[in-house]
């Protein structure tokens, strides 16, 4: 043997002969190869051998006792790891034309006739020694590349399937039995039993995904919903293809699937802010066209009314100068202005209250619930925390409006006796709380009126506590009453609003 070949290059021959001198001769003609020889003296001991080791090439002899070389042949070829392996038939006797076609039909690759040149003979197990070593590596390379299709299949992110064209699964990997909500692929029902049709929200989608990978043989990027374990929906886009045999019969689809409910999630979202938005947008306009027509009419039905009067007063003031009469014309005026100033004051505060930049949003609560009962005939409950410090101008102007928005549907459609308002600085949250015992309402109906921008008090107050990154919950139900509560993370709204 040829000591210096590596060891992981050497392979495995067998010869097999009755004949220990064969034998012999055939171990001396191949030895220098350098790799490992076999030998068996039958047909068994030849078949037992091959159950247990893998050889690049056989030595047959055809005539053996027991099974001779035809038969241990054909037993060799039966077995599916021994199949391919090349057989040399060794013979010392002449062969007639159906011989050598029965030494072929069973399985010989080449005939070595007796008495073998040895250059000749090692020649010809060479090269079937290095065809074997080529086929060992396409083996090792493919079972490389099956390894690593398996880890990417086994540890991708997308999920990966095979299925057949009716929807039977035949293979998932686990990312998309977590995707529909199962621990593992055999829990989807990978196999037999499990069928991708049962996971489609609408059939259609399933009959659109199947007419376009028939048409163009693949399809990419097709967005659908699918039902997850417990009866929520997945949106996935999905990616396959036919897999077609030789003669072009469609045998299965294989793809991939990547969940996109998060992407989906956001755009619905980002659809309905949108939406919201414009129907916000629309209603400030037409409040603000309102508000203004409203101060003009309080301008002229009440202040220009008054200064009417102020002006004929003062007209007849100096008719009258010198007489009993001008004091007490004199009198009317001032009153008079004084109407006039009450009036202008009233609409500065329902603008803007100075109490709000001047003694913080406390006191400012306060004068504006206040003044809310009073209106209203209604009777009030304070419980409003004395304040240690002032917050940001913006978040105590959302904080008053709200309130004032508020207060404003109590005064309206409340039809309440009682009002309770509260503010609360704990735990760095600010919470502000107004509740009432009035008719109520049904918050679905309200906040579905809002979403079509038919109601702009709830729309609005969420809008704004929305901007201060605070919450904002409405509680109320027919003939129960109303609470309305808004709190706010003072470390999240300082990060929220615009100039904090």
């Amino acid at each position: 043997m040829n000591d210096h070949m590596p060891a992981d290059e050497r392979v495995n021959i067998l010869i097999v002969d009755d004949r220990p001198s064969e034998i012999l001769a055939l171990q001396a003609c191949l030895d220098p190869l350098g790799h490992n020889l076999v030998s068996a003296s039958s047909g068994m001991e030849a078949l037992r051998h091959v159950l247990t080791t893998d050889f690049a090439v056989i030595l047959l002899d055809v005539n053996m006792p027991g099974l001779d070389g035809y038969e241990t042949a054909t037993v060799i070829r039966e077995r599916d790891e021994s199949r391919n392996t090349p057989i040399l038939f060794v013979t010392a006797t002449a062969m007639t034309s159906s011989e050598v076609m029965k030494g072929y039909v069973v399985g010989a690759v080449d005939y070595v006739l007796e008495p073998y040149t040895p250059e000749v003979l090692r020649w010809k197990v060479g090269v079937f020694v290095e065809l074997h070593k080529a086929r060992q590596r396409l083996k090792g390379q493919l079972r490389r590349s099956e390894e690593k299709y398996r880890d990417i299949f086994m540890n991708a992110v997308e999920g990966i399937f095979q299925s057949t064209p009716d929807g039977r699964l035949l293979e998932v990997n686990p990312a998309l039995a977590r995707i529909l909500g199962y621990a593992t692929p055999a829990e989807l029902g990978a196999g037999a039993e499990g069928n991708v049709l049962r996971s489609y929200v609408h059939p259609q989608s399933r009959e659109e995904f199947t007419r376009r990978l028939e048409a163009a043989g693949e399809v990419r990027g097709f967005e659908t919903e699918l039902r997850r374990k417990d009866g929520s929906v997945a949106w996935v886009a999905m990616s396959a293809r036919a897999a077609r045999s030789e003669s072009g019969e469609l045998l299965s689809y294989e793809g991939t699937l990547v969940d996109i409910t998060e992407r989906k999630l956001a755009e619905q979202a980002l659809k309905h802010y949108g939406e919201r938005l414009e129907s916000l947008t629309h209603q400030l306009i037409q409040a603000r066209e309102n508000e203004q027509h409203r101060i003009a009419r309080e301008l002229h039905d009440e202040v220009g009314q008054v200064l009417t009067v102020v002006g004929f007063d003062l007209h007849g003031l100096q008719k009258t100068e010198g007489t009993p009469a001008f004091a007490e014309r004199l009198e009317d005026c001032k009153r008079s202005v004084k109407r006039a100033i009450d009036q202008v004051r009233n609409l500065a505060l329902d603008l803007r209250p100075t109490l709000l930049d001047d003694f913080g949003l406390g006191p400012a609560l306060k004068w504006c619930a206040t003044r809310a009962a009073d209106r209203a005939g209604l009777a009030l409950d304070l419980a409003i925390d004395e304040l240690e410090q002032r917050f940001s101008g913006d978040l105590e102007t959302i904080i008053y409006r709200v309130a004032q928005e508020a207060l404003t549907n109590v005064m309206r459609h409340a039809n309440a006796t009682q009002l309770r308002v509260e503010l609360h600085h704990r735990n760095a949250e600010l919470q502000l709380v107004i509740s009432d015992n009035g008719a109520g309402f049904d918050v679905a109906a309200a906040e579905e009126r809002a979403a079509r921008g038919l109601s702009l008090g709830l729309l609005g107050m969420e809008e704004r506590v929305s901007l201060a990154g605070g919450q904002i919950e409405v509680e109320s139900a027919p003939s129960h009453g109303t609470v309305v509560r808004v709190r706010f993370q003072l470390e999240r709204a300082a990060h929220t609003l615009p100039g904090t």
